[in-house]
């Protein structure tokens, strides 16, 4: 989502219980908009915000076993 004008990821909910990385990334301040394309298949997820000028990439992890 979008918090102060950033662009937040975080995938908290999506790692399972045991597996300790960073779950939560943002992008510099891009303003109260901005053109977003998603991209999303079984294990990671892809923000491309403004044509590429900031990439948010996230492994989920659902399919990974502790």
């Amino acid at each position: 989502g979008m918090e102060n004008g950033r662009i937040v990821g975080d995938r908290s909910g999506l790692v399972p219980d045991g597996i300790e990385i960073h779950k939560r990334s943002e992008t510099p301040y891009v303003g109260e908009s901005c053109e977003l394309e998603i991209y999303m298949d079984a294990d990671l997820i892809e923000i491309f915000v403004d044509g590429g000028k900031y990439v948010l990439s996230h492994v989920t992890y659902r399919n990974a076993s502790v």
